[in-house]
């Protein structure tokens, strides 16, 4: 595709054309759309490491966190479907199945008090502060949630600005059959912005588990192998566990944004 890939998963452009002709056939059709383009787009977003150089930054003592961008409700990833050989009819059919796993995940965590913000922010600001960082979270307007914010705030008493963009989280299989287990993953596309010239001073992607190998910039993690399922119900029938695996992998990712800010 002539671009680097942050969480780019194989066959994702199937029946790309079709899909999109069928943006208007309702709800289901336009959330399959919707987290296919998401996934398209975060993989081949341009994307060049600017890794923290301390020792240039300083002082940055002050950080304030952004309120993330994060998606509402969670991916249920197949990569590759059975669907996929039978043309249109294979993507409605695989529309509709990914709308009712990505419900049923959606059911899995909320059943077990797990809210995606509430995690998200509270593990960043404690992996600040286990860098030695003071925090405070800071309200921020974005002109989409694809996006970093185009406007830092000027007023905020900050040493710089900690942007994070959460592209998708749940979980993602490789394909059908036990050697494709699915697993929990989480991705993070971060910046952090000295808040006074607005120059940036880190600029990383980071992905849990993540379906490719494909050699770029991106701060990879692999899953813990206790969070898996041969298959999509035996995630459901370990609800409470399936929960648990999606905070490891949101914990985890929050963890090594912390540290590439040592």
């Amino acid at each position: 595709m002539g671009c680097s890939s942050f969480f780019l998963v194989p066959n994702m452009q199937h029946n790309w054309d079709l899909l999109c002709v069928l943006r208007d056939y309702g709800g289901v059709m336009r959330r399959f759309l919707a987290i296919g383009l998401f996934l398209f787009l975060a993989g081949c977003a341009t994307y060049q490491s600017v890794p923290f150089e301390q020792s240039t930054a300083q002082p940055i003592k002050k950080i304030g966190l952004l309120s993330p961008s994060i998606p509402n409700e969670p991916t249920a990833l197949l990569a590759t479907t059975v669907g996929q050989s039978f043309g249109l009819l294979g993507a409605i059919i695989d529309a509709s199945m990914a709308s009712a796993r990505a419900n049923s995940l959606n059911s899995v965590l909320t059943s077990n008090k797990f809210y995606i913000r509430q995690e998200v922010e509270g593990r960043l600001v404690a992996a600040l502060e286990e860098q030695g960082y003071e925090v405070v979270l800071v309200e921020a307007a974005r002109s989409s949630k694809r996006d970093f914010v185009s406007t830092y705030p000027s007023t905020e008493p900050v040493d710089a600005y900690l942007d994070v963009v959460m592209p998708a989280y749940g979980y993602a299989s490789a394909g059908i059959g036990s050697s494709s287990p699915w697993r929990p993953f989480a991705m993070m596309k971060t910046r952090l912005v000295r808040a006074s010239d607005k120059t940036v001073l880190m600029r990383e992607d980071v992905a849990y588990n993540r379906l490719t190998d494909r050699n770029d910039d991106t701060v990879t993690i692999s899953a813990d192998p206790s969070f898996q399922y041969a298959d999509f119900s035996g995630l459901e029938s370990n609800s409470e566990r399936s929960a648990e695996g999606v905070r490891v992998a949101v914990t985890e990712a929050s963890n090594t944004v912390g540290k590439l800010l040592r």
